[in-house]
């Protein structure tokens, strides 16, 4: 997934997850980024509840 972002503190990580949550309908609280806090290159886990 690709967002247009400025690298400043955290930003690219909160459009990540911001994408992801209206992906996945889910909560902040459902996705943990698990590798890559300042790297180009991230992992994220998101939990899917029924």
């Amino acid at each position: 997934m690709e967002v247009a972002s400025t690298a400043k503190h955290g930003q690219t990580n909160q459009e990540m997850i911001n994408a992801l949550k209206k992906r996945y309908r889910v909560y902040d609280s459902d996705i943990e980024l698990i590798e890559g806090y300042a790297s180009q290159c991230k992992r994220f886990r998101v939990t899917l509840r029924e």
